[in-house]
Formats: structure tokens, sequence, C-alpha cells
């Protein structure tokens, strides 16, 4: 569609110029939301991990 727009209107470089941008733009975001939001997730396994172990380890202290 990019190229049959740009094509009819005689700016077909320009067309694919701001397409490449905007595609650009995109990839940029989900970058950087992925490199914001992975960490924390790890965090989060790490931390829930920790407390079932404690919850588990007491609960198997208390059975003995």
């Amino acid at each position: 569609q990019v190229l049959r727009s740009g094509e009819a209107s005689g700016r077909l470089a320009e067309s694919l110029a701001q397409n490449a941008d905007f595609e650009a733009n995109q990839l940029t975001l989900q970058t950087d939301l992925i490199a914001e939001w992975l960490p924390r997730l790890i965090y989060f396994a790490v931390i829930a991990w920790l407390g079932y172990s404690l919850v588990v380890g007491s609960v198997s202290r208390l059975s003995l």
C-alpha cells in the first residue's frame, strides 16, 4: 500500500523513507520496553523463587 500510494503521488522515495522511519521508531520503542521490563521480570522470578524456598523450608521443618 505504501508503494502504491507513493508511486501514485510521484513521491515513492519519500514514502519509503517515511515508512522506514516509522518502522525504526516502532522497533526502538519495543526494544526500550523490553529493556525496561526484562530486568523487572527476572527480579520478580528470583524473589518468587526465594519466597517459595522459604515457605517450603519452613513447612518441612514444621513437619519434623
